[in-house]
């Protein structure tokens, strides 16, 4: 509970923050019409009725009873005025609708909760402990609600009329409560705005550089072959397959705009966002670590979705560049690489530019963006 106390400030502060008037709006809308005057109420009453209840409820003597009754009685108020609010409140939470996130409260969280953290699974937590401060409101009232039901001297109708809305609602109440993510044992959701996919945790390690040599890539399809595969347990050898599940450039730059502007420094290299280190990184691993540290780190394979033209980057002015991959190593330093181009309509050697055999090449594998 003293936990709980703190919530209502912190979304409040997290929505101005994110500049969501709407939703700060709709939450001051729910404390003054129902949270602020439940929580009243049950300051009167509920934790005196709760400790009598658990105290006696094993051998309750007929004045105890009486007791209970007059409990859930206050409680409840004239014209069962705090029981209707209970259900008008959960009638709220459910219905509530923001012009952003949908509608419901549960959608709200979900969607402010999307906006503050960089990673999916960093924001599990919020999301349970925001419906936690709803519910624990409500769980209190039905506890309430419930004594007045059992020992507030009601006839069959009365309690048929509470029962009933209890029924009612509690499909709502359920569905409320619940939330689907992702496997973080397994994968890795990215919400940066500019950068939304789903990556596997696991970064698969590739050792590209053969005999001195890249492979002339006429001779083989097979770009990533399963000899460069030096680890994981994701093993992809189609390079049209390899390359759609990369990270892409502008994901990359997406990704690393947040965190230069999170930390503050420009600096920052890719495992520091995605593995380990720093503030609110993705969390994944490694499914081989370096072995060394290079002058360049270990570099992260990035795909470059785009087609420029006579970039100067390729000699000849004919030059058509077909599929373009970066290797991301920091801000300061990329890496471009080719994996197959043309040059007057035909196909050209394969090969690697700017190429050091000495570094060592990840890639973080995308199941699918969104």
């Amino acid at each position: 509970n003293a936990k709980l106390d703190k919530i209502n400030g912190n979304l409040i502060a997290i929505a101005q923050k994110m500049k969501k008037q709407a939703t700060v709006d709709i939450f001051n809308n729910r404390n003054e019409k129902f949270y602020n005057k439940l929580m009243v109420q049950n300051r009167k009453y509920f934790n005196r009725a709760y400790q009598f209840y658990n105290e006696n409820k094993n051998n309750l003597s007929k004045e105890q009873v009486q007791t209970l009754g007059q409990y859930a009685k206050a409680w409840v108020g004239t014209d069962e005025k705090f029981a209707d609010l209970t259900w008008q409140y959960i009638e709220y939470l459910t219905t509530v609708e923001h012009s952003d996130y949908g509608k419901g409260m549960d959608r709200i969280y979900d969607g402010l909760t999307f906006d503050k953290w960089p990673w999916e699974h960093l924001g599990t937590n919020d999301r349970e402990s925001y419906r936690a401060y709803d519910l624990t409101m409500i769980a209190k009232c039905l506890f309430m609600i419930s004594l007045y039901s059992t020992y507030g001297g009601l006839n069959d109708v009365e309690k048929g009329g509470l029962y009933d809305s209890y029924k009612d609602y509690k499909p709502q109440l359920k569905k409320f409560c619940e939330f689907t993510v992702a496997n973080p044992d397994e994968f890795r959701v990215c919400q940066i705005p500019g950068a939304h996919f789903v990556m596997h945790k696991e970064i698969q390690k590739y050792n590209y550089y053969k005999n001195n040599k890249t492979p002339d890539l006429r001779y083989s399809e097979a770009a990533y072959r399963p000899e460069w595969h030096e680890a994981g347990s994701i093993k992809i050898d189609n390079p049209k397959e390899l390359k759609e599940k990369l990270i892409r450039h502008a994901e990359a730059k997406a990704i690393h705009e947040y965190y230069e502007s999170l930390y503050n420094k420009k600096d920052i290299w890719w495992y520091e966002m995605l593995v380990e280190g720093g503030e609110k990184p993705a969390g994944a691993v490694y499914s081989k670590k370096p072995s060394g540290v290079s002058n360049n780190k270990p570099g992260l394979l990035v795909y470059l979705h785009t087609r420029p033209q006579n970039n100067g980057f390729f000699h000849g002015a004919s030059t058509s560049i077909q599929e373009i991959e970066w290797v991301w190593l920091n801000s300061s330093s990329s890496t471009r690489v080719t994996v197959g181009y043309t040059i007057g309509g035909l196909l050209s050697e394969y090969h690697w530019e700017n190429y050091a055999s000495e570094n060592e090449y990840y890639a973080a594998i995308v199941e699918k963006r969104y």
